[in-house]
């Protein structure tokens, strides 16, 4: 039996040095112990030894071990140990029996062999397996049970850039990226507790690491290999990078493809499809991956499909379907349409799916129709029909004969006509529709071309889409040509993509203002405070009127924002726009200068509009403060009204516009005006053409904002030197106007005694309203949630007299605790503040119509009087 004597000597030792009593726990702990597995020593003594660093798989194996040297008082042997940050390692270790301490221990010597053990499974494995792996075409990596890597082929080395036998030794995680190497520490750990043969990262953005740092898309399958040292994974790693190029490049074809194209596998099921099919069929892409390609077919033809299915995947070869009978598509609303289908086999690792192209063959079939009628019939219908159309020489592109429809439409007479060619129509440089043509020679098909754009006679350019065909006419071969007027559907268009763009860009900015609200309550309640306190210096009363005009100026750029978002809040009034006008006068005269000349023509029984009198104010001297900036050298400045109805055409043209009588308030300058493009991004926010620091481009999103949340119309008319024109449209309204409502800041400030319940999950701005109340000489109690406002209620001696909360708050929102308060409750009133507008918070279903809503940022005296106004109406009921 062996005693320890030193421990002092016992750390002096190069291998790891660790004793453990019969219980299993560690004892002693040497400074090589320290080195070998990271765990200092106040870290392992009296932990559970096997616990602490023998890997789950081993405890077993650890446990015949201890109980060999227990028994026989020695032994020798090889095992794994993990180390604290979950590496493992092989080590050497000789045990024997002995006393510490008084105590019986077993006394182990532990010396690190990882690196031996792997150069001895390196030449084993090379003399094996060298020539089978260096013939391999994937790179080849074999690690041992510790992750040390064992073997690799050229290949291997080449793909991760490492020259000869460099990687033997390293730790696999080395081929990783940084930000994965410590989870893949466990999903190794995972796979040799359970070896089996599998593909990794199957369905993830899996990535290997090359010794200079890029990265780069791998495929990698396992394979577990058992040999006399023990289990080892073999990794084939491939390289995919140029695959996935191929991928981006195929879907960026099947996205430019002009036909609806879709792709299925042989059970029929669809695995992808391009935009062109969502607009064909009226299916998103995600409600047709996955589903049966017969979702596409009207019912009639599923069943018999099904067949045709199956044959095409038995021949796999290039053929049109549906050749000789008439083929049907179905799409989402139920609706059929005619269709010509050509189907392709693609061949991909998983097998040979079908590509189909489908195109909506309408219109062909219609011109084939009208093309096959007798030439009494043709020119029955030429001459009559409801659209313009034109027959010319397919070879020198001159016109041979036009309708009357064509001749209204492009303004030339017939004689005019028959002396030119289509080029003298088609607008300058576009020459796409002229390949068509020349191409189109000998064709029996019927082609549709689109986006062409011809100039009129007085100059205008129009959109149009044409549908032609080959015909023989008077006997000679030409081409028949039917054109269609698309200007104001790609107006509609246009107009539509903008006011979806205005539109998200408005979701944006209001939540912008609505926290930057919450910052400014704070801000302006605080000053106030310290302002009202009236100790300060001269220079600090300077600085705190600065702090509070600043905060001023910010919550006016927060309304800019709420404007453009339509997020506001507005106080609309019955408002004569003349009276308006003549008491904005002065203020533009001072505000434009001399070098303006200003007129007014006020038109007389002027009807009156519902509108926010103050915001359309400042809706006037945004929009004449703009002209005068048009005008550097002066000029002329015209603001007029009038009395007008927009009608059931002007609505089809602006998606939201409402039939009806509307009050008009325009303003015009003589200025510089605006080019098309300029003009069309005009209300764009953030978007101005002054120079850097001169303008933030929200004063014209500003208006529009306004004038569209109040549910009016506003047009922009403009031309390079020509000036502008801003035209405002504002619903009529049948109400007396009524004059302006109290508010002024030097008002005295109303102040009370009643019990109020502050709710604001905000802690700042909470404590911020709650200091307010108090120093009016209200009773204040808060809380900072739905529920803790109702503990606060239940627990009241006595009911609050007012409930001020706000409406979005985490889990019991505002309009939830008013219901429950006024269920409760019914005496105590409730006034809520937010940072969004009622109209927001209506729409958001978030409140009712009609409540009392008092917005943020607020000032003391907006406060005082919110409050004074809710108790004393509920007094006087």
């Amino acid at each position: 039996m062996l005693t320890i004597k030193s421990s002092e000597i016992v750390d002096l030792l190069p291998d790891a040095i660790v004793a453990v009593d019969g219980d299993g726990r560690v004892v002693h702990w040497s400074s090589a112990a320290e080195a070998l597995l990271g765990y200092r020593s106040d870290e392992a003594i009296g932990r559970d030894y096997v616990a602490l660093v023998v890997p789950p798989d081993r405890v077993q194996e650890q446990g015949l071990a201890t109980q060999d040297v227990w028994q026989a008082g020695f032994a020798v042997y090889e095992a794994v140990r993990r180390r604290k940050d979950g590496s493992l390692v092989y080590v050497d270790i000789t045990s024997r029996k002995g006393h510490l301490g008084g105590i019986e221990v077993v006394l182990s010597s532990e010396k690190d062999v990882t690196r031996l053990k792997v150069l001895r499974s390196t030449k084993l494995l090379r003399s094996r397996f060298g020539d089978l792996i260096e013939s391999m075409p994937d790179a080849i990596v074999m690690a041992d049970g510790t992750g040390h890597i064992v073997l690799v082929n050229r290949h291997a080395e080449e793909m991760f850039k490492y020259s000869p036998g460099a990687l033997v030794g390293e730790l696999l995680e080395v081929l990783l990226p940084q930000n994965v190497r410590e989870g893949h520490v466990r999903h190794r750990s995972q796979y040799f507790a359970e070896p089996r043969v599998r593909s990794m990262g199957a369905g993830l953005d899996l990535r290997g690491r090359r010794a200079d740092g890029s990265e780069f898309p791998v495929e990698i399958s396992l394979s577990p290999l058992r040999t006399d040292e023990g289990v080892l994974v073999v990794s084939a790693i491939r390289d995919i990078a140029d695959r996935r190029k191929a991928e981006q490049r195929f879907r960026g074809l099947l996205e430019s493809a002009p036909d609806a194209i879709v792709i299925v596998d042989p059970a029929g099921s669809v695995v992808l499809v391009n935009t062109q099919t969502e607009s064909l069929f009226g299916y998103s892409r995600d409600e047709l991956l996955g589903k049966r390609i017969e979702l596409l077919l009207p019912e009639r033809y599923r069943g018999r499909h099904l067949a045709h299915r199956d044959g095409f995947f038995t021949d796999p070869r290039v053929r049109a379907m549906g050749a000789g009978s008439d083929l049907f598509g179905r799409r989402k609303d139920g609706t059929e349409f005619p269709v010509e289908i050509s189907l392709s086999p693609i061949e991909t690792e998983d097998g040979v799916l079908a590509l189909s192209a489908i195109r909506d063959a309408t219109a062909r079939q219609e011109a084939e129709r009208a093309l096959r009628l007798s030439d009494e019939s043709f020119r029955y219908l030429f001459y009559n029909s409801p659209l313009p159309m034109w027959v010319y020489d397919a070879t020198t592109l001159k016109f041979v004969e036009v309708n009357e429809l064509a001749i209204a439409l492009y303004g030339y007479s017939r004689n005019e006509f028959l002396s030119m060619t289509l080029a003298d129509v088609r607008l300058e440089g576009q020459s796409e529709g002229g390949r068509r043509e020349e191409t189109m020679n000998g064709s029996a098909e019927f082609i549709h071309v689109t986006d062409s754009r011809h100039r009129l006679k007085d100059g205008t350019v129009i959109d149009t889409e044409k549908f032609e065909h080959d015909i023989v006419f008077d006997g000679k071969s030409g081409r028949l040509a039917l054109i269609i007027d698309v200007t104001e559907k790609k107006e509609i268009e246009r107009q539509l993509i903008q006011s979806q763009k205005m539109e998200v860009v408005g979701q944006l900015t209001g939540g912008v203002a609505h926290d930057f609200n919450n910052i400014l309550t704070i801000i302006l309640g605080n000053v106030e405070a310290l302002d009202e306190e009236g100790t300060f210096a001269a220079d600090h009363k300077r600085r705190i009127e600065a702090i509070a005009n600043a905060t001023h100026r910010a919550a006016n750029l927060t309304r800019q924002l709420l404007a453009f978002s339509r997020k506001q809040i507005l106080r609309p009034r019955p408002t004569d726009v003349n009276d308006l006008v003549a008491s904005t006068g002065d203020l533009l005269r001072r505000t434009l200068g001399e070098q303006i000349e200003v007129e007014a023509f006020l038109a007389d029984d002027l009807w009156l509009t519902e509108v926010d009198t103050s915001q359309l104010q400042t809706t006037l001297i945004n929009l004449c403060v703009n002209a005068r900036d048009a005008m550097p050298e002066g000029g002329r400045l015209i603001v007029r009204t009038s009395n007008g109805v927009l009608g059931a055409a002007c609505a089809a043209r602006h998606p939201g516009v409402e039939v009806g009588d509307y009050v008009l308030l325009s303003v015009t300058d003589t200025g510089t005006g605006m080019a098309p493009e300029i003009a069309r991004r005009a209300f764009e926010p953030f978007f101005t053409t002054k120079a850097t620091g001169k303008g933030t481009g929200l004063g014209l999103s500003m208006v529009y904002g306004f004038i569209k949340q109040s549910k009016g119309h506003i047009e922009l008319d403009s031309a390079a030197g020509s000036g502008t024109t801003v035209s405002i449209y504002l619903r009529r309204s049948a109400a007396a106007p009524v004059g302006a409502t109290a508010g002024d800041a030097s008002m005295p400030v109303p102040r009370g005694t009643e019990r109020i319940l502050v709710v604001e999950d905000n802690d700042d701005v909470r404590d911020n309203t709650v200091d307010q109340l108090a120093s009016l000489g209200y009773q204040v109690v808060s809380a900072s949630d739905g529920a803790s406002a109702l503990t606060a209620m239940e627990s009241a001696a006595k009911a609050f007299d007012l409930l001020l909360t706000d409406v979005i708050m985490p889990g019991m929102g505002g309009r939830r605790l008013a219901d429950e308060v006024n269920s409760r409750w019914p005496a105590t009133r409730v006034l809520f503040m937010s940072g969004y507008s009622g109209d927001a918070l209506i729409l958001d279903d978030a409140l009712e119509p009609g409540v009392d809503l008092l917005a943020k940022p607020f000032r003391k005296i907006d406060l005082a009087q919110a409050v004074r106004g809710v108790l004393d109406r509920s007094a006087g009921q």
